[in-house]
């Protein structure tokens, strides 16, 4: 099994969507040797928004409270730039950047107590990774349209059986 299968996971379950588009472990730098690395960055077409991923198993989420202290001080900046400079988005200016986190069940909810005032005015989300790996159901909604043409179909089919 790979050692970045929760990675892999989270990837799927974001591009579930066909909206966003999925990089990891995208560096974010500047010109000063200033550096961070999310283990994705999602960008998503639709809704314009541009979220910084992070995945983690551990019971201590550390790593991602510090991400969060320094999210709208530093690193909202530098991705606009570089989102910029490479032409991925035309005006990273009017795009809403967000902090996405993915961990388990049992941390989910002191994480978001933790970040969600540090985050603010971006958007930040914390999903459980057993909500989103071992459930279908919960991709529906990442699906969006696709995934209610094909609930119609389903309960069609089982009137229509009857």
């Amino acid at each position: 099994m790979s050692e970045h299968i929760w990675e892999e996971i989270v990837q799927t379950y974001l591009t579930t969507d066909r909206a966003v588009l999925v990089t990891r472990q995208c560096e974010i730098e500047d010109k000063q040797g200033w550096k961070i690395c999310p283990d994705l960055l999602a960008i998503d077409f639709r809704e314009r928004d541009i979220w910084f991923v992070e995945v983690s198993t551990a019971w201590d989420t550390n790593k991602i409270h510090n991400k969060a202290k320094k999210f709208n001080s530093e690193i909202v900046k530098r991705l606009s730039s570089q989102l910029s400079e490479f032409a991925v988005v035309p005006d990273a200016s009017r795009w809403h950047f967000g902090l996405w986190a993915f961990v388990r069940r049992d941390v989910a909810d002191n994480l978001r107590d933790k970040i969600e005032p540090l985050v603010t005015p971006s958007k930040v989300k914390v999903e459980e990774l057993e909500a989103i790996a071992f459930s279908w159901k919960y991709w529906d909604k990442r699906r969006g349209e696709e995934g209610a043409a094909e609930n119609e179909a389903r309960s069609a089919e089982a009137s229509s059986a009857r």
